[in-house]
């Protein structure tokens, strides 16, 4: 995904320059084994966090969801942190999703908190603690009360949002989108599901419902299974772009935009186009 940023490694720099000159201090008398170029910038980067709204997604799907995280900065410091996740049909967020499995209640058998509550614990901990944040590894991470769920992955997308820098607004209103096509002849449907957060498109999923009675072949199923990863590939190019009126084509209904997609893009497109346009699905 393309977001807008601004680096503020620059103006760290810049003033680390100027408190050299104002003392006369060079890098020859500053202490043993250290200089300019390696002074880490850690501290001056959280003490000058740029004020906005951050944001980062994981790259990959884990158990059908994707994390995510959003990160408020208020007067140069985070204000608060909040992890979610979207599933991979593009259709909902994981937190405050009810009756959701994944939520294991705390019972006598089961001492542990829920998700929900353990993602509370830990973005309380960071927002608290978040002079270290950048620090964190998987080997320095601590241990936080009440919370058991493997906490590092969370912690390096909250690191990547920080780096990345404060998200300008996108150009979709918030919300799910939805749109379909259906092919009578051949009594197939073809429908498309997207998920914008902060004005980006941050999920998507295309997909054709065949006839329920439909017997395939062998290698109707293996073209099936090589179809599906390659609208994986266009979903992602999406994600990455957000624009799908970019995806070009040829005659053929091909595109050469899109590394490894041999398939016809023109529904994805059609439909990618239709769903934005018409906005977001009323709750």
């Amino acid at each position: 995904m393309k977001y807008k940023k601004k680096s503020i490694a620059v103006i760290s720099i810049l003033c680390l320059l100027s408190a050299c000159n104002a003392n006369d201090v060079s890098p020859e008398t500053t202490k043993e084994g250290e200089s300019l170029e390696k002074t880490s910038l850690i501290t001056e980067t959280e003490e000058h966090l740029e004020d906005g709204q951050y944001f980062a997604e994981a790259g990959q799907y884990t158990s059908n969801w994707r994390d995510i995280v959003d990160v408020e900065v208020v007067n140069g410091n985070i204000k608060t942190i909040t992890f979610n996740a979207v599933n991979e049909v593009a259709t909902e967020y994981k937190r405050n999703k009810p009756n959701l499995e994944e939520k294991s209640e705390v019972t006598e058998s089961n001492p542990d908190n829920d998700w929900e509550t353990q993602l509370q614990l830990l973005e309380n901990y960071l927002v608290k603690n978040q002079d270290s944040i950048l620090e964190l590894t998987k080997e320095n991470m601590p241990s936080i009360e009440g919370v058991t769920l493997d906490a590092f992955p969370l912690v390096e997308l909250l690191q990547q949002a920080l780096t990345a820098g404060p998200l300008e607004t996108g150009a979709y209103q918030d919300g799910q989108y939805f749109a379909s096509l259906e092919d009578e002849n051949h009594q197939i449907k073809h429908t498309i599901n997207l998920l914008v957060h902060r004005g980006y498109i941050i999920a998507a999923h295309w997909d054709t419902t065949l006839p329920s009675d439909l017997k395939l072949t062998e290698e109707e199923q293996s073209y099936i299974t090589q179809w599906n990863e390659q609208a994986n590939l266009l979903e992602q190019h999406l994600i990455k772009y957000q624009d799908p009126t970019q995806i070009t084509f040829n005659e053929e209904n091909k595109t050469s935009d899109v590394s490894g997609v041999t398939i016809e893009v023109y529904q994805f497109i059609e439909l990618a186009t239709k769903a934005l346009a018409s906005g977001p699905l009323l709750d």
